[in-house]
């Protein structure tokens, strides 16, 4: 029991220090209308969405947070990708 633990614990400790992420399908029906990924370092949020509605954009946001957790800073790029 105790080389199992020993293998364990190493593994636990290199999850802790990954940033949180995570992703997020929005769909209205059968239709997927957004895609969604974010990433948090220890002071920022990044974020990019790729949107259909009400045109098709990809969205890049950056959000710098405060020592408290406030919102400092917001920096949106849009890119418009309709024909």
């Amino acid at each position: 029991m105790r080389p199992l633990l020993t293998l364990l614990i190493p593994c636990s400790l290199a999850a802790q220090n990954t940033p949180p992420t995570g992703a997020f399908i929005v769909r209205l029906g059968t239709d997927t209308t957004a895609v969604e990924r974010f990433t948090r370092s220890e002071n920022a949020y990044q974020i990019e969405q790729a949107l259909r509605s009400p045109r098709t954009s990809f969205r890049h946001t950056h959000l710098e947070l405060t020592p408290t957790g406030e919102i400092a800073t917001v920096f949106l790029m849009l890119h418009s990708i309709d024909q």
